[in-house]
């Protein structure tokens, strides 16, 4: 398991059999959830549990991901 994100690099190591796979996390829905935190914090509110999506990319489904 390499951890999170991927790059060419990492999807070409899961190809070679040096990487097992990824975590891949979609950072747009991250940044959002970041901003509603952040704004809520500066406005004393209570902040919200989340949950971001998440995909596992292995190589047997590197070219379906």
């Amino acid at each position: 398991m390499y951890g999170v994100g991927y790059s060419s690099e990492i999807l070409n190591a899961i190809r070679q059999g040096k990487v097992a796979g990824v975590a891949a996390f979609r950072m747009y829905e991250v940044g959002v959830y970041a901003m509603r935190q952040a704004v809520a914090a500066a406005e004393k509110e209570k902040t919200q549990d989340i949950q971001v999506s998440c995909r596992m990319i292995t190589a047997e489904n590197l070219e379906e991901e």
